[in-house]
């Protein structure tokens, strides 16, 4: 459970990127402004959705400047926490993309929810340049892991897999 409460209506950087091994990747986004770093835990699925959404929501805004070049994530990797609700929209002038992130529904020791706990909160406004670099990069990051069997479509494993096309 974490208590950060964090809103910028700028950041420098908010990057996203995958450690580890394919199969055993751990996906994190790091958002900067300033001297403050914060990393969120995320699976690739919600990586993969948020560059989705934003990619179609970047259509209805004004073409993005040059496109900066994503910054890798960087040291240190320890998560403030595990991502749950993701909220994403425009600001109200239209201009920017906002980007909320609030923690996942901690559960106690029997997985049942403990709905009083505090809960980590993340909220961001992004420029159009700054939502294309993090949706490329997200791209990057999901596409970078094992390769998909050509039959089933599944990931492959290194010992390789048991492919449901197949008899």
């Amino acid at each position: 459970m974490s208590d950060l409460y964090a809103e910028f209506d700028d950041v420098d950087e908010f990057a996203v990127g995958a450690l580890g091994e394919p199969g055993q990747r751990v996906f994190l986004l790091q958002c900067r402004h300033g001297d403050e770093r914060i990393t969120i835990k995320l699976e690739k699925q919600q990586a993969q959705a948020m560059s989705l959404y934003l990619r179609r929501a970047l259509e209805d805004l004004p073409q993005a400047e040059a496109v900066p070049t994503p910054t890798p994530i960087t040291p240190p990797f320890d998560a403030e926490f595990v991502l749950g609700e993701i909220g994403l929209g425009f600001e109200a002038e239209g201009s920017r993309v906002l980007v909320q992130l609030e923690e996942a529904e901690p559960t106690d020791d029997e997985g049942e929810p403990v709905s009083d706990a505090p809960r980590g909160h993340l909220r961001v406004l992004l420029s159009p340049a700054q939502a294309l670099a993090f949706c490329e990069q997200s791209d990057d990051a999901v596409a970078g892991g094992r390769p998909l069997c050509r039959w089933c479509e599944l990931p492959i494993n290194v010992d390789g897999h048991l492919c449901p096309r197949m008899n």
